[in-house]
């Protein structure tokens, strides 16, 4: 029942899932860019997301990033240029 109705997915032994695709990444940087534009801080906003998925949306809109940067650093040069 539960995987007729997509509550489950069966996935083989071997199978490698991404927890992001492209869709799903372009969704959570729709997401920062109205809390943004709604007048959120950075700080605020980046208290919502892992690091990994700032990093994420970061690499797919190629902001440069190294180890030592936080979601803080990294969300206000990805909003930042975006509002340019």
């Amino acid at each position: 029942m539960a995987i007729n109705t997509g509550h489950l997915v069966l996935v083989s032994e071997n199978t490698k899932v991404d927890k992001y695709d492209d869709k799903a990444i372009e969704k959570l940087y729709t997401k920062m860019k109205k809390q943004r534009a709604n007048g959120m801080e950075i700080s605020k906003i980046a208290k919502a997301y892992s690091l990994e998925e700032v990093k994420l949306v970061a690499k797919a809109h190629n902001v440069e990033y190294d180890d030592k940067d936080t979601a803080v650093s990294i969300l206000e040069v990805l909003l930042t240029d975006d509002a340019e």
